[in-house]
């Protein structure tokens, strides 16, 4: 059961805790049983006062009514029990009548004390519960204006510019922070100024299109202006819109974000300047490398002509010319070299040239050529070396004068040698022994 201390009557039982529907349970099977046991009790034995009992059990049970509805049940069968309870001789008949009156006044005192002390309970409850909802509701406000202290803080001191315009312009919220940058009180600006009074004529009218344009699209963004500052200064920001509309779709405010990009810009002008000089240094450099190449290219054409020039004198020349590297392998091959060995160049460069020197002579070839290498003697005059001889690819020996010179080029030694086939002047000479010898 659950009371109401206004409404006077138990509520329905379906409403009942089940621990409160076992002691009201226990209460009528207890009440039973006393009735009972004072039905078969003589009058004058006071068996009454064991209603006591149940009617103190009551405390458990919530409403306000039952202790008073049970204290009545239990006069009613109080006085039914003293109607079919047999009699006591020795008695007179009025004493358990007024035994039984004076039960019966027990049983509402007792119930008037259980209801008083479950109406105090529940005062004190109720009590006990407004003042934790009170303390409650202090928190929640002072959280709450906590809250809107730093909400307040955090729109004051952003690091970009709040405000908020009415449907004519009219400036009725600003952050400090741009009423920082632009150096008045909220006082001097909010309610009596419009923003753009803050802009130039140019932007000022700018500024009503992006605002009529804002109206449709309900947000704008991006949009650049110069603010006037209260010193005459001007600095440059970007602008972004957003339309606060009623259900009725009818713009009723604005609100405006205001970014300082003086930093921004003065950075892109920086940059601008940073690029202009690197495109003069680049083009500078463009053309330097445009007349490096140019003589480059003027020193390549005379190395290629030279080459071609010296390419053409070896080529041209009576004598053999041969180059070697330092492994003794053939680099170049004259056309002389070609018609005195038998060999096209071809097929002799990039082989070594002791396929030219007869075999007997081979390994002093080799040492000879090593020890010149050692040296810091650049050539050898022809004849210098005496008379050596020559093979050429059928298998003849013939007798050659030479000479060599030594070039280091890239870390790598070369050596140029210059034959001559001294065949006919051998000849000649042989002949001019012999006939001396005649005469002789």
């Amino acid at each position: 059961m659950t009371g109401d201390g206004h409404a006077g009557h138990m509520t329905d039982s379906k409403a009942l805790p089940y621990y409160e529907w076992i002691s009201l349970a226990f209460i009528l099977v207890l009440i039973g049983a006393i009735f009972l046991l004072d039905s078969f009790t003589p009058r004058g034995v006071p068996a009454w006062i064991l209603y006591l009992v149940p009617l103190v059990l009551t405390h458990r049970i919530s409403s306000l009514q039952a202790p008073l509805i049970l204290a009545t049940c239990c006069g009613v069968l109080t006085v039914a029990a003293y109607l079919v309870s047999p009699d006591m001789v020795e008695l007179p008949p009025w004493i358990p009548l007024v035994n039984r009156l004076i039960g019966m006044c027990i049983f509402w005192l007792v119930a008037y004390a259980i209801n008083q002390q479950k109406r105090i309970t529940q005062d004190l409850i109720k009590t006990a519960t407004l003042e934790v909802e009170h303390k409650a509701l202090q928190l929640r406000e002072q959280l709450l204006d906590k809250n809107a202290k730093e909400l307040q803080d955090l729109y004051d001191h952003a690091p970009c510019g709040y405000h908020s315009l009415n449907p004519d312009g009219l400036i009725i919220a600003m952050n400090q922070t741009e009423l920082d940058w632009l150096g008045y009180t909220a006082r001097e600006i909010v309610g009596t100024r419009r923003f753009s009074d803050f802009l130039s004529d140019l932007d000022a009218t700018l500024f009503e299109g992006h605002c009529s344009r804002l109206i449709q699209a309900g947000e704008i963004s991006g949009v650049e202006f110069d603010v006037m500052r209260k010193a005459g200064a001007t600095f440059p920001v970007l602008l972004n819109g957003t339309a606060v509309k009623d259900i009725d779709g009818r713009c009723i405010s604005s609100r405006w974000t205001l970014v300082d990009i003086t930093d921004r810009k003065r950075a892109d002008n920086v940059l601008r300047q940073n690029n202009r000089l690197l495109e003069e240094e680049v083009k500078e450099r463009t053309e330097s490398l445009r007349v490096s190449n140019e003589r480059l290219e003027q020193s390549l054409t005379a190395v290629r002509d030279s080459e071609d020039r010296l390419s053409s004198i070896i080529n041209s020349a009576m004598d053999a010319i041969i180059t070697i590297d330092e492994g003794q392998q053939i680099t170049s091959f004259n056309s002389a070299a070609e018609a005195m060995f038998g060999c096209a160049a071809e097929e002799a460069i990039g082989k070594s040239v002791t396929q030219f020197i007869p075999q007997r002579f081979r390994a002093a070839h080799g040492s000879h050529i090593t020890a010149f290498g050692q040296t810091s003697v650049t050539k050898r005059q022809m004849g210098a070396l005496g008379t050596i001889f020559g093979l050429r690819t059928n298998g003849q020996e013939f007798p050659i004068e030479a000479s060599v010179s030594q070039v280091l080029s890239r870390g790598h030694k070369f050596f140029t040698v210059i034959l001559r086939d001294i065949s006919h002047r051998k000849q000649v000479e042989d002949a001019l022994k012999a006939s001396e010898a005649r005469f002789r």
